[in-house]
């Protein structure tokens, strides 16, 4: 009995130390990540963060990117990020090494319509803006009502507007409408009115909604209302 007892404990010892020894990379990996993921949702949510702060989340996440698709992903959005001149070589190296990041954590989360968007503006970054027509679609068919992001996701349909196909064309323009739709609230229409502005996009806006009368006077005043 007493020998059955021990090798049931020796056992359970075994198993014991089994699962720490699965778990710990685990362990270690969210310990490490947790932090530089704050500054990327900082970043994300529009607050400053600084440079040495983003350099030292990037280095973080480039370590635990290959255990954590969440750090991937993030890693991709942080290098999106960083300050460089647009379609400067950094730039395009930095959009390069995001759409490579994107695509792999994507291939094991498919459903993030949030990474099929950053990875369209990779694309875009990289200059091959073709290729960042699917996944600005893709991030469309799996949301197609965020309405915060309305604004920056009509700006990106429209730089991609030449090379949409008819289905491209229709979902941008049901985006616009949306953004005029009583469904949307007047602060989010406003805040949509003020990034298409600043962005000279207004002329694209009124085309968009031009078999839309009532959204298109709304818009209309909505620009008189913030001027």
């Amino acid at each position: 009995m007493a020998m059955r007892v021990s090798r049931l404990a020796a056992s359970n010892l075994v198993l014991a130390v089994a699962m720490v020894a699965v778990g710990l990379p685990g362990i270690i990996t969210a310990v490490r990540r947790v932090p530089a993921e704050i500054v990327i949702e900082t970043m994300r949510s529009g607050q400053h963060v600084s440079q040495p702060d983003m350099d030292a989340a990037l280095a973080t996440l480039e370590t635990v990117a290959p255990l954590s698709p969440a750090a991937r992903r993030d890693m991709a959005l942080g290098l999106l990020a960083r300050d460089s001149a647009a379609s400067s070589l950094n730039d395009t190296v930095r959009a390069d090494h995001a759409a490579r990041e994107l695509r792999t954590y994507l291939s094991s989360v498919p459903d993030d319509w949030r990474a099929w968007a950053d990875l369209a503006i990779a694309e875009v970054r990289r200059s091959n803006a073709f290729a960042a027509v699917e996944p600005f679609k893709m991030s469309i068919e799996l949301a197609p009502a965020p309405a915060e992001d309305l604004g920056w996701r009509c700006g990106l349909g429209f730089t991609l507007l030449p090379l949409l196909d008819d289905e491209g064309r229709e979902m941008l323009i049901r985006q616009v409408e949306m953004a005029m739709s009583d469904t949307i609230r007047r602060d989010t229409q406003a805040d949509f009115v003020r990034y298409v502005e600043g962005k000279g996009l207004s002329n694209l806006v009124r085309g968009a909604l031009e078999q839309d009368p009532v959204a298109r006077q709304k818009f209309e005043h909505l620009i008189v209302a913030l001027r």
